[in-house]
């Protein structure tokens, strides 16, 4: 009891000493009222500071989701970005396959899963996405994809100029003279390419071609597509037939029996175009077979298929 009125009834005084002339007073201070007047103060102090402290975090909380808007509306751009590159890149790459699945039919023997024919862009065909440089940003994401994008491009032109070689290549081997102009059991080589001794003057000369003896009628294929050049008599050559393969040879048939083309005509390997004759200078049926490339004759059998290895190429009659 004597402490709760102690509490009550006891206080701290204070004198108040105006600058005037006025009168001095005392104010006296209960404990209590002390007690409660600290209390509240430290209670407007501690609220005052809470509530600075949710303002200052409302600002940064502000802050962050008005960074975290932008970075998502950069990211929105970067996956637009990249869905457009990987769209043009999809798209690449599916001509890329067809142009591959070209080049199989067109030279069966590439190997693009094995790309050592092309050893100077071997680089080309190691490039992958590196899907961590696109995660890292958008400078690097976009770097990366262009130099995708740029070696898509040189894988492009690096195939389409491998097309066009082996378009060529194919061009090439239909007009090469590959088979022998007349086969068969009773067929020949009489005399071959190179220097031989003439059976009309005994001398020595150089043989443009290689002879061929069967009988007479015995059917002349053409040995690559062409078009027929010429088709008529000629001096000691008799009937004469010229074909002319794709500009990249001339073949030349001598002493014909019978010719089934005419000039302009388009032949294709294989076709019967003549007949062995004995037509001109000719000791007996027989077919002189000539190859040149440029105006430059060529030996003949250097081009026929390997069955033709069983014709012994010797001297003349």
């Amino acid at each position: 009891m004597g402490l709760l009125y102690t509490f009550l009834h006891r206080g701290i005084s204070l004198k108040i000493v105006p600058h005037s002339h006025g009168k001095m007073r005392d104010i006296r201070l209960p404990y209590w009222l002390v007690t409660v007047g600290t209390l509240l103060v430290i209670g407007i102090i501690t609220g005052l500071v809470i509530l600075g402290v949710n303002y200052a975090q409302k600002v940064v909380d502000e802050n962050r989701l008005a960074e975290l808007r932008e970075r998502t509306v950069t990211q929105e751009k970067q996956l637009d970005y990249f869905d457009e590159q990987i769209d043009d890149l999809q798209h690449s790459l599916a001509q890329l396959e067809q142009l591959k699945e070209v080049l199989a039919e067109l030279h069966p023997t590439l190997s693009l899963e094995q790309p050592d024919v092309l050893e100077a862009h071997a680089g080309v065909f190691t490039s992958a996405l590196p899907l961590e440089a696109i995660l890292e940003g958008a400078e690097s994401g976009k770097a990366a994809i262009m130099r995708l994008v740029e070696r898509s491009k040189d894988l492009s032109a690096i195939l389409a100029d491998l097309e066009k070689r082996l378009d060529a290549d194919a061009a090439r081997q239909r007009f090469t003279p590959s088979i022998q102009p007349v086969d068969g059991e009773h067929c020949w080589v009489t005399a071959g390419f190179g220097n031989r001794m003439s059976e009309f003057t005994g001398r020595n000369y150089f043989h443009r071609g290689i002879d061929f003896t069967a009988p007479p009628g015995t059917p002349i294929l053409a040995p690559a597509d062409g078009t027929v050049a010429f088709a008529d008599h000629e001096g000691n050559f008799g009937l004469k037939l010229v074909l002319d393969h794709g500009g990249y040879f001339e073949t030349i048939y001598a002493h014909l029996g019978r010719v089934y083309v005419h000039p302009g005509d388009v032949v294709r390997r294989g076709d019967v175009i003549a007949t062995v004759g004995t037509t001109g200078r000719a000791l007996g049926p027989k077919l002189h077979y000539e190859v040149l490339k440029g105006g430059r004759n060529l030996d003949p059998a250097r081009f026929f298929l390997p069955k033709s290895d069983m014709y012994a190429v010797g001297g003349g009659v």
